[in-house]
């Protein structure tokens, strides 16, 4: 179903200004919802919303850094929500990498990160190369050939800076998100086959039944995960594979890095805006309409919705939000 964008923002906003947060988190918590829907993301943002304040919102919770040297971050959120923790980090972050050409940034007791590719994107549209990673869990994920789950998904985001639109990647390294399940239970549908495991370890198309998954790729993808488990968690203080037992051991990184650091960015947005061209006047193969660039059909599907003020959404979702509205704000 239709909805006007100015009425899901101002609903999502009513919720938010019930849990007594400032107006700057509020319209932050309010975008990063909205952005998922507008971009069609298999997942709702405004589904998501919920219905009390969460005790990592908590006002009182404040991040502190561990390490704070000039090219090296490392924070520790002290129970804080990864999305407020990121909200006042993105203005420095473009500070500090353009000041020392590149920043890696270290996240530890912060939750589970959310919206990496809408962060990317925003690094990106400042001229910004980005890499966002998470790991997901408490596991999830089995090892390539394995039954029993070891990793969490571990999504990771990109963002490319182009002369126009950026290139924006966003997925879990697992062969879906763990959020599929659920999805599927609600909506009684049968998973793909061949992708989940059930608890002792045979295939299920069952969203009942399902507990983990396999990770996307093989076992290039599987090595992939791995990777991201140790970077996302021992490597940041955090914890990797069965080690994680709940949200708060769960880490993240964020590398941004400076293009004209290298040399000047229109010289660099010149390959990418030729690696664009390349890849969308490359003759589709059978099966396939057209070849797309990472990010841009999310591009498309929200230029498209701003442009006509109205949001696509399941009404299922719609209806299950308007009453938790009308629950919470009286």
């Amino acid at each position: 179903m239709k909805v006007k964008i100015d009425v899901a923002k101002k609903k999502l906003k009513e919720i938010y200004e019930q849990f007594n947060l400032d107006s700057e988190t509020v319209e932050w918590l309010v975008e990063l919802a909205l952005d998922m829907d507008l971009e069609g993301n298999y997942f709702s943002g405004i589904g998501e919303t919920p219905e009390s304040l969460p005790d990592d919102m908590n006002p009182s919770l404040h991040e502190t850094f561990e390490i704070d040297k000039p090219s090296l971050k490392f924070i520790n959120g002290n129970g804080k929500d990864a999305r407020l923790v990121i909200k006042d980090l993105v203005p420095e972050a473009v500070v500090w990498a353009r000041e020392q050409g590149q920043i890696f940034i270290g996240f530890k007791n912060c939750g589970y990160h959310e919206n990496l590719g809408t962060i990317a994107r925003k690094f990106a549209e400042q001229n910004l190369l980005c890499i966002y990673s998470s790991n997901g869990g408490p596991q999830g994920v089995v090892p390539y050939g394995g039954t029993k789950d070891i990793f969490g998904t571990n999504p990771v985001a990109y963002g490319i800076p182009t002369s126009d639109v950026p290139i924006v990647f966003d997925a879990a390294t697992a062969q879906r998100a763990y959020g599929t399940i659920k999805h599927a239970r609600e909506s009684q549908q049968p998973l793909p086959p061949e992708t989940y495991f059930d608890k002792v370890g045979q295939y299920t198309t069952d969203p009942n039944e399902a507990v983990s998954l396999i990770p996307f790729g093989g076992y290039k993808g599987y090595a992939f995960n791995l990777l991201f488990d140790v970077l996302d968690g021992a490597l940041v203080g955090s914890k990797s594979g069965r080690l994680v037992k709940t949200d708060s051991d769960l880490g993240a990184i964020l590398l941004i890095i400076d293009p004209a650091a290298f040399g000047p960015i229109v010289e660099f947005k010149a390959q990418t805006d030729k690696l664009v061209q390349d890849i969308v006047s490359n003759p589709p193969a059978p099966g396939f309409s057209e070849v797309r660039v990472p990010g841009y059909r999310a591009h498309e599907h929200r230029a498209q919705q701003i442009k006509a003020g109205e949001l696509e959404i399941d009404e299922a979702v719609w209806q299950k939000f308007m009453e938790l509205h009308d629950k919470v704000v009286s």
